[in-house]
């Protein structure tokens, strides 16, 4: 959303100017326009169009190595009339499909405001993504690709959660349809302020295109962090994420804080046997081996 300040300015004309009391008044010359006498108003910074966005983000984010964020995180489900609030957080380290991704969730807020504690990991790394449950002392991990692949399996438009960062211009522009924006109509964003958008919809013949009707993402003009992500399916289910606090890191190596508390978590679950963990590799098929 795009929160334009305007400030207008009484003009101070010789022989032309009257103050009576606080009011400001401007006389025009006998046959000019009223309108025409008005001071402009401030110019509105404005980007040419969306492709000097996309290529300012990619430039920006190229040397980002670690991202973090508290996270306002809702699944809305159109066919129910219903939806699920999460609140936590996400951290990003790396790019493309080296990248490894944490979000925390310690709280679920449902459709009529209860919120309940409920804390879960989730953890993708080296082609696995982890869900770990401490209440019920239970890790399942399901294999998202084969090792080696080189497909960014959180790239827009695939993946639980899109993270707009680290996409080439070019890589966006073959799968999208890219526009200049506006603020979404969301209840979850409407924290957000002063944010360059982007309308992004599936190219035909995409994988995108068979779920996803349109992508908003929303960075701050300042930082040119993501600060919001609203998906809407074909079937109506939006997806919407409030990164409230967005910070970036051009020096960290690793995670730390409540990101680094999931791979503990894991090391140590994996020498307790008081703990369940499930693994779920891909089929055969799926990672080249013989079946």
């Amino acid at each position: 959303m795009r929160i334009i300040f305007s400030c207008l300015r009484c003009l101070v004309l010789p022989g032309l100017l009257l103050l009576v009391g606080r009011a400001c008044f401007i006389l025009v010359p006998g046959g000019q326009d009223a309108e025409a006498a008005k001071p402009p108003a401030e110019a509105r910074p404005e980007l040419e169009d969306a492709r000097q966005l996309l290529e300012r983000l990619e430039t920006a984010h190229a040397a980002v190595t670690v991202f973090n964020s508290p996270l306002t995180y809702r699944k809305e489900y159109a066919l129910e009339g219903d939806f699920e609030t999460r609140i936590g957080e996400v951290a990003l380290r790396g790019h493309g499909a080296d990248r490894e991704i944490v979000l925390v969730f310690d709280r679920v807020v449902d459709a009529d405001g209860h919120g309940t504690d409920d804390l879960r990991y989730h953890l993708y790394k080296d082609g696995w993504w982890t869900e770990i449950n401490p209440g019920r002392r239970r890790i399942v991990s399901r294999q998202m690709q084969a090792p080696g692949s080189p497909r960014d399996p959180f790239e827009l438009g695939e993946g639980p959660l899109p993270l707009p960062l680290g996409q080439k211009a070019d890589d966006v522009q073959a799968r999208f349809e890219v526009s200049l924006g506006e603020q979404p109509d969301d209840p979850v964003l409407l924290g957000v302020k002063n944010a360059h958008v982007l309308h992004l919809v599936p190219r035909l013949g995409t994988p995108a295109a068979e779920d996803i009707e349109s992508i908003d993402l929303l960075y701050d003009q300042q930082s040119l962090l993501p600060v919001g992500i609203l998906v809407i399916d074909h079937t109506g289910d939006r997806t919407t994420a409030w990164l409230r606090k967005p910070a970036s890191s051009l020096e960290k190596s690793s995670f730390e804080g409540r990101a680094g508390e999931a791979g503990t978590l894991m090391e140590k679950a994996a020498g307790d046997p008081s703990w369940t963990v499930d693994r779920k590799p891909l089929p055969p098929a799926q990672t080249g081996e013989n079946p």
